[in-house]
């Protein structure tokens, strides 16, 4: 939360501004987590499709991407490649169309995420305010299943009531979540 609270009054008024997380409530701030939880679920869901293109920076190709792309394929098979240094594409789809037309081939595989933090200007730009967040990629499912649990015990004890059939009743919608 801290991090999300220093992110957004960084960003805030940015291009980024699209992809910040949502204001952190002064009361009961611990009640709604769940936001915070989504919001980076979504966020690391922009990271994976991979097209930056909305943060409005273009990709280019620079002479240190060629050089990444040199140290890793060879002189021979960068060469080509390098009439294209300077040149600027609106996403990282027409960057990889260029680089096949100039002769280089089976680039999902050898482009890297170093490649890209060289290329994409959009994808820099992103990793600069939210590369914090991706460290916390493999908990986010534990701690939105955290959240979905608690949420069903409060439905269930607001409809309910505390009784004695209430840890039943919990357990039979929570048996319903996990069938679904």
């Amino acid at each position: 939360l801290q991090q999300a609270s220093t992110t957004l009054s960084h960003f805030q008024q940015t291009d980024l501004a699209f992809l910040l997380p949502p204001r952190q409530r002064t009361k009961a701030r611990f009640m709604a987590i769940d936001a915070h939880i989504n919001w980076a679920q979504r966020l690391i869901a922009y990271h994976d499709r991979g097209d930056f293109s909305a943060i409005g920076r273009p990709c280019g190709f620079s002479a240190t991407a060629w050089a990444r792309l040199h140290a890793r394929w060879g002189k021979r098979r960068v060469e080509p490649l390098r009439a294209l240094i300077g040149q600027r594409y609106a996403t990282r789809a027409a960057l990889c169309e260029a680089l096949r037309a100039a002769g280089a081939t089976a680039l999902d595989d050898d482009l890297d995420d170093t490649f890209w933090r060289l290329a994409d200007r959009g994808y820099a730009r992103f990793l600069e305010a939210f590369d914090w967040l991706l460290a916390y990629r493999q908990l986010l499912p534990q701690w939105a299943q955290t959240m979905a649990v608690a949420k069903t015990i409060q439905t269930v004890l607001k409809t309910h009531g505390l009784a004695r059939a209430t840890p039943a009743a919990v357990q039979a919608e929570l048996a319903k979540q996990d069938a679904l």
